[in-house]
């Protein structure tokens, strides 16, 4: 993947904590986000969009899978990835 178009206008958003990049795009009035799904992939290293695979110490490679999220939203809260982890069961001990 390579960077947005420029008829997209994307403009970046700084977003505390997140080392992705959210875009907002004005001429879809939208934000968008795209990330490696990194429960799947096999890759060595994830870097924005780039996966590499690297050797391991045996020398033999991991099987190429990936998969990549592309998520387009009107809201920016909708774009931000999430971790998939369930509630923990004692979030209502935890708020007394």
């Amino acid at each position: 993947m390579g960077p947005w178009t420029s008829a997209l206008q994307a403009q970046p958003l700084s977003v505390p904590y997140y080392t992705g990049h959210i875009w907002y795009l004005p001429k879809l009035t939208a934000y968008v986000n795209l990330w490696w799904d990194w429960r799947t992939t096999h890759a060595t290293e994830l870097n924005g969009t780039l996966a590499r695979y690297l050797e391991r110490t045996d020398a033999t490679l991991s099987i190429f899978h990936e998969r990549l999220l592309l998520v387009l939203s009107r809201a920016v809260d909708a774009v931000s990835p999430s971790p998939g982890n369930s509630p923990s069961p004692y979030m209502q001990e935890l708020g007394r």
